[in-house]
């Protein structure tokens, strides 16, 4: 009898440590990326959505070289050394959309995102690929009011007078 009841202890521990090991690597844990491009400015918003469960996470974004970014949401620090903006440690389960802007000139851009929740790293993998099409110099001919033409025109008369005789 004590056989059963040892095996059946056993057998409920390792049932709640699989358990409790898929809840660590993110059952119900996730994250996204949106992207919106308005001219050469571009605007990035991640959301983390941490499971019910979740006791503390951060998140990473690491840029191509010569993107600086502003309006970093969340307290979070941008490293010039790395090119990272880091968010975090958030120390709860509270869902965040975390944001930043950035200009760049006209190409094609890779954003990389890493989030981290209880020490499990995973990747932010949606909408990673920035690209921006503007020609700064391209004009819309038909709001131009018309050029100003100076005209100088010239005249020449010539008088002939006659002196007739009598």
């Amino acid at each position: 009898m004590k056989t059963i009841h040892i095996i059946s202890f056993l057998i409920m521990f390792i049932m709640h440590a699989v358990i409790s090991h898929a809840t660590v690597f993110g059952v119900g844990q996730s994250s996204y990326r949106t992207i919106t491009i308005d001219t050469n400015t571009v605007t990035v918003n991640i959301t983390a959505l941490p499971s019910n469960d979740t006791l503390a996470y951060n998140v990473v974004e690491i840029f191509p070289e010569g993107i600086t970014p502003s309006a970093i949401s969340h307290d979070g620090t941008f490293s010039t050394t790395d090119g990272t903006i880091k968010w975090g440690t958030f120390l709860d389960n509270t869902q965040r959309d975390l944001s930043y802007r950035f200009k760049v000139n006209p190409g094609t851009y890779f954003l990389d995102s890493k989030i981290s929740f209880d020490g499990n790293l995973s990747s932010i993998t949606e909408d990673q690929e920035v690209t921006v099409d503007y020609y700064p110099l391209n004009i819309d001919m038909h709001n131009i009011p018309p050029a100003q033409v100076n005209r100088v025109n010239r005249f020449q008369f010539s008088i002939i007078f006659q002196m007739i005789q009598i």
